[in-house]
């Protein structure tokens, strides 16, 4: 029997200097398909930069002096790290955390994780992955947003509780700073004049408030669903808007100038983190085959899925998806997969390892014709 490996190719060619914007895509939340996606500046030529090991991924952290970028995932509880030049999964950062959606390098150099589900402190880590301490006294339900004023005190927003806390430099729980006017706030970051915007995921605006949490009004209008921000070197706004799979962009001076992911591109499903990085001459293939794991099948007869790669002897279960992200069966790992009874269709499947982390993978099925990834 012949096996054909399903291949992954992420080809990014650049001729000069220019900035790379990259993009989570939350895709069906819970379900697949996720991505992290790759665009110019100018919102052409996006590229699938990352669609291993994610599930329901949130944000994205470039570790430049390293050559890695971390990836939080809310779905499985992991933080990934990946080659920062081809997005190929290395390893894991830190495994059992509650749903970990915001990274921020805090003023004392450590990396700060927000959680959306369990305990719900603020974590500390390292930079080898070690857990420092639950930094915060208090938890943030659904900690989406994090921010530190000139005093380096910390702000969290809470998507549920529609509140932004404020603690000290100790991690000590001062009061609300924002309990009004906010329906789910997600992204949260101050300005250059020292106020505080909140993206309000349920509302329509990023809204602005004042040093004391007093609000002063919506700044960048028209919004649905928004959650993913970024300041351009020339002042420009980019902005999630999930209701519209766009990314909406602002001027300065919070002025509409459309959607910034032009047509044509990799379809974009739900914006939840946006992310800039200088990039020189390159050319990138990336072979998903050589990966740590990867899906192949079984050629001609089509009846079979393999699961192979060094990580493979740690998958613990396997569960299965159609196109609408609906279950269609769950079980144990087993390293080759029967599908000759699935009609023809696309399909995703997830392998979850022992530490909780998952990888997903797209395969489509033709009748009679082969199937490619």
């Amino acid at each position: 029997m012949k096996l054909l490996i399903l291949l992954n190719f992420i080809s990014i060619s650049c001729l000069a200097q220019i900035n790379g914007i990259y993009v989570s895509d939350a895709g069906n939340f819970n379900k697949p398909p996720w991505h992290v996606l790759r665009y110019y500046e100018d919102g052409s030529e996006s590229q699938i930069y990352i669609n291993e090991f994610l599930n329901w991924p949130q944000d994205i952290l470039f570790l430049e002096g390293d050559q890695e970028v971390m990836i939080s995932n809310l779905g499985s509880g992991c933080i990934n790290i990946y080659d920062i030049n081809n997005g190929r999964f290395l390893r894991e950062f830190a495994c059992g955390i509650g749903g970990p959606t915001r990274m921020a390098v805090g003023p004392d150099g450590f990396l700060y994780v927000l959680q959306w589900t369990g305990p719900g402190k603020v974590l500390r880590y390292d930079y080898e992955g070690r857990l420092i301490d639950e930094f915060t006294s208090i938890p943030v339900p659904q900690a989406i947003g994090i921010a530190w004023d000139d005093e380096d005190n910390l702000y969290v927003s809470s998507y549920s509780q529609d509140k932004v806390y404020k603690f000290d430099t100790a991690g000590t729980f001062l009061h609300n700073f924002i309990d009004s006017n906010l329906a789910g706030p997600t992204n949260i970051w101050f300005d250059e004049d020292g106020d505080l915007l909140v993206s309000d995921y349920d509302g329509t605006a990023v809204k602005r408030f004042d040093e004391d949490g007093v609000y002063l009004g919506d700044f960048l209008e028209g919004l649905s669903k928004s959650e993913g921000y970024l300041q351009l070197e020339n002042g420009d706004y980019l902005i999630g808007n999930g209701a519209t799979s766009s990314i909406r962009r602002f001027s300065a001076d919070g002025t509409p100038l459309g959607d910034f992911n032009l047509e044509g591109n990799v379809e974009l499903f739900n914006p939840n983190a946006i992310a800039i990085r200088e990039e020189y001459n390159h050319n990138m293939l990336y072979d998903q085959s050589t990966g740590q794991l990867f899906v192949a099948y079984s050629m001609p007869d089509l009846k079979e899925l393999h699961i192979l790669g060094p990580l493979s002897n740690q998958v613990e279960s396997l569960t299965l998806h159609n196109s609408a992200g609906e279950v269609l069966w769950q079980k144990d790992f087993s390293p080759s997969v029967e599908i000759n009874e699935l009609p023809a269709g696309t399909y995703y499947i997830t392998c979850k390892l022992e530490s909780g982390n998952t990888s997903t993978y797209r395969f489509t099925r033709t009748n009679p014709n082969p199937y490619q990834r």
